[in-house]
């Protein structure tokens, strides 16, 4: 693929050295009706700077009525651009320190040429400085470029166009020749169908995915008072970590929206200190950027935009009880019972149970969690032809996914290190490097079980041997998933067209995944019952919302629910216990399948009797209690060394099932309190606003009464007068307050007749008629 390098060029060269300046108000007409975004004034000669609420991720696009009153405000303005969400452009500074041309370059190499297409720049050489124009997707946040080159977007900054004069140099539209390399000015505002797409490869390396500023931002005075319920005090240990992490010297600006979310959402958890934490953080950005950045008016102004945008997101979930970072986690439980804990009966069941537990406690981390994940990694170790076979039904496939529910830094990485402890890979798995796998996408998930091969696609060569091409197929069998923090999951989830929830609800039950296509070498499929998988994601309450809106197809009832925090924790840790005694996997992979004790089957018989009666009505979100339990209770057999699952392995199951639920039902709790709380809150923002309207008409109805009265009195002072009275005499005839609309009344006096101005401008003499009394 070719890529366009044209020479460096003296980046100082005037295009025009004496170039025409054009005011706002004529240049935005330039730019009305365009397809990619919005018009917006700046000040004279400078390219910061905007009116607010007219940028950013909290703007709007400023409406015809708007645009008449920045007229008279900035008539000397110069222009810019608010790009539509569509609209993307990649802005390369190559100068001084700035190396954005050779940026471009290498990552041309790497991702493949960019489309050319129209750039605004004041320079001689565009290619090395200046905004180039791509269509990208919409709602979408970006990650920097690179140092020297910034992504600007409909919710960051804007492009200043042609014909503002910046240091003494115009902004140009420059447009690509037909017929080499270079660019030319053409005297035009480009259209949408100039700008070229965006390459999936750039798309891909730099979108971070939804913009979470899209639809859920509150009111500044809703984030206002949202900031006042934070909990005051010294800065808890949590926070002060985050303190501690904070580093401004590499991408700057990324790094700067993590930490401000991050202490925004420990404040939403209830951590102490924010504030003073945020003031803290900022001084260190100003610090550590200050050498990078133009002037600290600048960078405290990219703070303020980001911080502002960060605020009216994270504001939208209330502030939770104060932290307990100072207290001991056994306090905790004296007057808080938390859901989701299983009962020290289950514990003390059976070894095995027990010393699962002891690994967790070993690390401080929780028994629960610890459980879940190694439930998991059975799920995904096991042989894809072992299966539980309950009587009821098709055998079940033992995939099995585990959600663990808890805020950021609470330990849901506990789930994945203390499960392999117990069970180690080994070598009788086709693991490989394929425990622990990250998720891309529904697609993605049937990837991971993919390699290249050697396929024949059913042609004959002349010579009688077959065509063969290489292609992927399934040549794994075994893979366990993991995400550390469900934001991706949420965001994979919501994308348009996403195949990821339908992918884990058949993958769950070991149906076959993927499609055929109409060629060999572009099939992707994995077989029915040829699989093995396990998934792991950690999620956070607020994260859990694009999960739960799933629950109409089925999607959280795929997952075992489990907390994170352990309020059973000893107070003195306890000792390592090493792998388990008994191997689950080994158990499981040696036998011919789980089945159940006859009891088990005639109960579960006897329920789906009742359902397909209409007899039985069971909760939507329950209606896989019967699969779920099945695939525990062999968990549960296969830990105490059986294929065979007795009425006590059925109980315990109905143990983890009942904490499950109560973790999910806790969510959901959550969740529909949080959207409750924002329901209320806006309502009353609502409220209040409408009042102020109704105040403000009053008192704007209240002020052109009195200057009705005015101008009637001074319309009777000139008739009074005969040959009229000046305007300095009438000003000195008003007492008080009404001084101040003197002007408005003469105004109004005018427009109704009852007098007129002299041609001098200072004099009053009556007019038509005179006002009644």
């Amino acid at each position: 693929m070719a890529i366009n390098m044209i020479p460096a060029l003296d980046n100082t060269t005037n295009i025009d050295p004496h170039p025409t300046r054009t005011p706002y108000p004529l240049a935005r007409k330039l730019y009305q009706g365009i397809e990619w975004g919005s018009p917006i004034p700046l000040p004279h000669g400078r390219k910061f700077s905007p009116p607010t609420g007219v940028t950013g991720k909290m703007g709007t696009d400023a409406s015809e009525e708007l645009q008449q009153q920045l007229d008279e405000k900035y008539p000397n303005g110069e222009i810019a651009v608010r790009l539509a969400p569509q609209v993307g452009a990649l802005d390369v500074d190559t100068y001084a320190d700035k190396t954005g041309y050779d940026d471009l370059l290498e990552l041309q190499r790497v991702l493949g040429a960019l489309p050319r297409g129209p750039i605004s720049s004041k320079r001689a050489n565009p290619e090395h400085n200046g905004k180039r124009l791509f269509v990208i997707p919409e709602d979408k946040d970006w990650h920097d470029v690179s140092e020297s080159i910034e992504i600007v977007h409909h919710g960051w900054r804007y492009v200043v166009a042609h014909p503002s004069v910046i240091d003494g140099l115009q902004e140009q539209w420059w447009y690509p020749n037909l017929y080499d390399s270079g660019y030319h000015i053409e005297g035009r505002v480009p259209s949408l169908a100039e700008i070229p797409i965006l390459p999936d490869a750039w798309i891909e390396r730099f979108c971070k995915g939804e913009s979470q500023y899209r639809d859920n931002s509150v009111p500044p005075e809703y984030a206002a008072a949202w900031l006042e319920s934070l909990h005051e005090g010294a800065a808890c240990a949590r926070v002060i970590k985050a303190i501690e992490s904070t580093d401004f010297t590499v991408s700057g600006h990324d790094n700067m929206l993590r930490t401000q979310t991050h202490l925004l959402r420990l404040g939403q958890e209830g951590h102490m200190g924010i504030l003073a934490a945020l003031d803290t953080v900022e001084s260190l950005f100003l610090d550590q950027v200050r050498d990078r950045r133009r002037d600290q008016e600048t960078i405290v102004r990219e703070w303020n935009r980001a911080y502002d945008s960060a605020l009216a997101v994270e504001a939208n979930t209330p502030v939770r009880r104060k932290c307990a970072c100072h207290v001991s986690l056994r306090a905790l439980t004296s007057d808080d019972k938390e859901p989701g804990i299983l009962p020290e009966e289950f514990w003390s069941a059976r070894p095995s149970l027990a010393h699962v537990r002891q690994a967790a406690h070993a690390r401080r981390r929780s028994g629960e969690a610890a459980l879940a994940g190694l439930f998991a990694r059975f799920g995904a170790m096991v042989n894809p032809d072992v299966k539980i076979d309950t009587g009821i039904g098709d055998p079940l496939s033992l995939n099995a996914f585990a959600a663990l529910i808890g805020p950021s830094g609470s330990g849901k990485s506990a789930s994945k290190s203390i499960p392999k402890r117990l069970v180690p890979t080994g070598t009788f798995s086709t693991f490989g490097e394929r425990e622990y796998v990250g998720l891309g996408s529904g697609e993605g998930m049937i990837e991971a079980y993919l390699d290249f091969v050697q396929v024949e696609t059913g042609e004959v060569k002349k010579n009688g041997d077959p065509v063969v091409v290489t292609a992927k197929r399934q040549v794994h069998s075994n893979v366990l998933f993991y995400l550390d923090e469900g934001e991706s999951l949420t965001t994979l989830l919501g994308r348009n067209g996403s195949t990821l929830g339908a992918t884990i609800r058949s993958a769950w039950m070991g149906e076959k995944l993927g499609q055929m296509n109409a060629q060999k070498e572009t099939t992707r499929t994995l077989t029915e019952g040829k699989y093995s998988m396990g998934f792991i994601v950690g999620l956070q309450y607020e994260a859990c919302t694009r999960l739960m809106e799933d629950a109409a197809y089925g999607t959280p009832h795929r997952f075992y629910f489990s907390r994170v925090t352990d309020p059973n924790q000893p107070d003195e840790r306890a000792a390592e216990p090493g792998v388990l005694p008994v191997n689950p996997v080994q158990v499981a992979n040696k036998g011919s399948g789980f089945t159940v004790v006859s009891s088990i089957t005639d109960r579960l018989d006897a329920n789906d009797l009742a359902r397909q009666r209409g007899q039985l009505k069971v909760n939507k979100l329950n209606t896989h209690e019967p699969a779920m339990r099945a695939k525990l209770s062999a968990f549960i057999a296969a830990l105490d060394g059986r294929t065979l699952v007795t009425e006590e392995d059925w109980e315990l199951s109905g143990h983890m099932w009942k904490v499950s639920c109560e973790v999910r039902d806790d969510v959901m709790s959550y969740l529909k309190d949080k959207q409750a709380a924002e329901i209320s809150a806006k309502t009353q923002i609502y409220v209040e606003r409408e009042m102020r309207i109704d105040e403000a008409k009053q008192e704007k109805d209240e002020e052109a009464n009195k200057v009705l009265m005015l101008a009637k009195r001074i319309g009777r002072w000139v008739h009074d007068a005969k040959e009229g009275i000046s305007k300095r005499d009438v000003g000195q005839k008003i007492k008080g307050p009404d001084r101040k609309l003197r002007d408005q009344a003469i105004e109004l006096g005018e427009n109704r007749g009852w007098f007129y101005c002299k041609e001098d401008g200072r004099t009053l003499l009556p007019g038509d008629s005179r006002p009644s009394e």
